[in-house]
């Protein structure tokens, strides 16, 4: 376990660790209260981890490039790396990871992560820096998976969220058996002016996916609606919802890629979803956690 460094203003104070550069804490001062799962095992272990080089989970755990087969775990590896603090100072942290031996058995890139936090008012603002420092181009998925934990006293099934576009939206679902996307059998969510209540049953299958930026903005709410947290990722393509049922967090996950499609055993580049970069390329990307 890496260590963590703290982030705090008269509203918010955030912990960030080393390990995986992981958001671990939102502390509400206003309200006195927890807002980030607390990683209790007995639900789900993890915070807000990092997904690279992939979201979600390759077919059979392995994906091809060039005529080679490579082994990957769901989620890439990242969230398991111990990452450099580069600077900390009063309201924002930069972490840092590059490719090594190691990384390179199961991805055969050469690239630099850079993963700043920064504090701001009732906002944690989190950016990613992608830079492919190898002289071959680079394809790559990343995402965020950040958990809410529900306030005391109030149960997932009594609360809901709330989608800023208010027009019916589609999803699909993963298939229990490959671990890939159901694109075949889409779904339609119907919004009552953009909010929907979680009820009991509503991750029985797993994660919703929605795909073409539907969703750049969602609030998670409290019961009568009240507005809890706000993810905004404007411009990424993917936003995933995803939590057991009955358990006391939601996650809210926005990303730049996706898990593979239903038995996908194409090359990496055609990969649904996937991120190119040429060489000395930079991708950046950053949303925002708002606490309501």
């Amino acid at each position: 376990m890496g260590e963590n460094h703290i982030l705090e203003n008269d509203l918010l104070l955030i912990e960030i660790n080393d390990l995986g550069a992981e958001l671990v804490r939102i502390y509400d001062k206003k309200n006195k209260r927890e807002v980030l799962w607390n990683g209790n095992p007995d639900w789900w272990s993890r915070h807000a981890p990092i997904l690279f080089p992939f979201v979600g989970t390759c077919y059979q755990n392995q994906y091809h490039y060039k005529g080679d087969t490579y082994s990957m775990t769901g989620h890439g590896f990242a969230r398991n790396k111990e990452m450099k603090c580069e600077l900390e100072q009063e309201n924002q942290v930069v972490h840092s990871f590059t490719d090594d031996e190691e990384t390179r058995k199961n991805y055969p890139f050469s690239f630099c992560l850079k993963v700043t936090h920064t504090l701001k008012d009732r906002t944690i603002l989190v950016s990613w820096d992608v830079i492919n420092t190898g002289e071959e181009d680079m394809y790559f998925s990343i995402g965020g998976h950040p958990a809410f934990m529900m306030p005391e006293g109030i149960e997932q099934k009594d609360c809901g969220l709330f989608f800023e576009n208010k027009n019916p939206l589609t999803y699909f679902l993963i298939d229990e058996k490959s671990k890939g996307a159901n694109t075949a059998n889409p779904y339609t969510l119907e919004t009552d002016q953009g909010h929907i209540t979680i009820g009991t049953d509503r991750f029985e299958k797993d994660a919703l996916i929605f795909e073409n930026q539907q969703v750049e903005e969602v609030t998670l709410t409290l019961p009568d609606k009240i507005p809890y947290v706000t993810m905004n990722s404007k411009g990424f393509p993917y936003m995933g919802i995803w939590s057991k049922p009955g358990a006391p967090f939601v996650c809210l996950e926005p990303w730049y890629g996706r898990c593979d499609d239903n038995e996908f055993t194409g090359d990496l580049t055609e990969k649904t979803g996937v991120n190119h970069l040429k060489p000395k390329e930079k991708f950046h990307a950053q949303y925002e956690i708002i606490i309501q």
